[in-house]
């Protein structure tokens, strides 16, 4: 997180189950779900 902070040119965001950061400029995309049943 660290290092994506010092690089925000190059970082958009992360893929985690929890907000890893509080910069407001940053996405977090939650992994593994599923909007449709299937």
């Amino acid at each position: 997180v660290k290092m994506a902070e010092e690089h925000s040119k190059f970082v958009i965001g992360f893929i985690s189950g929890s907000q890893v950061s509080m910069k407001p400029e940053f996405l977090h995309l939650t992994p593994g779900v599923q909007l449709e049943a299937g």
